[in-house]
């Protein structure tokens, strides 16, 4: 029987809420479940028809209703059949996940983060055409654009279930791509590791946890986690852990300081340990080149800011050292001096 005038507005009303609610172009819906989430919980009880007709008259009065179409024969004709209804949001689904990024790889607090967000997921989004001319972005052309949902989701629920995980962890060979971590054997190795937090920062997601047999917290890049799983073991908890003796919290074992180089670019050419591979690339990105390699050591050219190189040797200068351009070399020499008579040397 037809709905009645009343009950179809009605109807449409819901159906719409629906469509707004739950579904987007990844998400669609399709009429038996529009019909069921309209009888379940709206309390709504139409037949399949009715709910044809409204989402035909949404779409062709301009509202901003969407579906995919295929043809179908029935007696011998060709006729439109619809699938997959969706709301056409302002805001797509990949406008929200780059807004979101954005929010997260910014250094406001988490609380305004989450009041941002929540805002953007309960109100269509505007936004403003005023365009910002006072303010220019420094693009970082390192950042990792990996669909990383899987993995976020998959450590979200270990931290939440308080479960350890298991996973391979890439590191860069000296061609410049990536391989899975090995054992001493030469198989891959499978870390353990109970995941406590993780972090946003600089375009990258990190993982913080504590690698099953040692007593220190550890960093992992989530963009070189890959086959992660969840454990049957259960993570250890924090406190038992040596870093967190004293009553430390996690986040007091975070800091990020963010710098900004001037300068000119140069290329740099730098011998490093070969374990130190892998953290060249991360920061410099694809201005890396192997150009000579022995067990100990790999000689590299770094196209980059020549006060970044130097700010990489003088930090880590276990692991590299700087044979080229002569006036960095020489820079590095000076301050070395310096700093040795600083703290009480020759």
């Amino acid at each position: 029987m037809e709905a009645h005038e009343n009950t179809g507005k009605s109807a449409m009303l819901h159906i719409a809420e629906i469509l707004i609610h739950g579904s987007d172009e990844r998400h669609p819906l399709s009429q038996q479940k529009i019909l069921e989430i309209l009888k379940n919980k709206c309390n709504v009880t139409v037949n399949r028809k009715t709910v044809g007709k409204n989402l035909t008259r949404m779409k062709e009065t301009g509202w901003p209703v969407e579906c995919r179409q295929v043809m179908r024969t029935m007696n011998g004709k060709k006729v439109p059949l619809t699938l997959d209804w969706y709301w056409k949001h302002h805001l797509s689904h990949d406008d929200f996940n780059r807004l979101s990024e954005m929010l997260y790889f910014s250094h406001n607090s988490p609380t305004q983060i989450k009041k941002i967000l929540t805002k953007i997921k309960e109100f269509q989004f505007q936004g403003e055409n005023e365009e910002k001319v006072f303010i220019k972005n420094i693009p970082n052309n390192n950042y990792s654009s990996s669909d990383l949902s899987k993995s976020l989701q998959i450590v979200s629920d270990a931290i939440t279930g308080k479960k350890r995980i298991d996973f391979s962890y890439m590191i860069y060979d000296i061609d410049g791509k990536l391989k899975s971590d090995k054992n001493v054997e030469g198989s891959d190795k499978i870390y353990s590791v109970s995941p406590y937090l993780i972090v946003a920062s600089d375009g990258r997601y990190y993982l913080l946890g504590n690698e099953d047999g040692k007593e220190s917290v550890n960093f992992f890049t989530m963009e070189r986690m890959t086959n992660i799983k969840i454990s049957e073991y259960d993570a250890r908890v924090q406190k038992t852990v040596n870093a967190f003796k004293n009553g430390v919290k996690l986040n007091e074992l975070v800091g990020v300081y963010p710098e900004i180089y001037i300068g000119n670019e140069d290329v740099c050419v730098c011998e490093i340990a070969p374990e130190f591979l892998t953290r060249v690339i991360e920061v410099f990105g694809k201005s890396v080149h192997v150009t000579e390699v022995t067990p100990n050591k790999i000689k590299i050219e770094i196209k980059a800011f020549v006060s970044a190189v130097y700010g990489l040797a003088m930090r880590n200068s276990s692991f590299v050292r700087v044979i080229s351009p002569a006036d960095l070399v020489k820079k590095i020499r000076d301050d070395v001096k310096n700093l040795s008579r600083m703290y009480g040397g020759v």
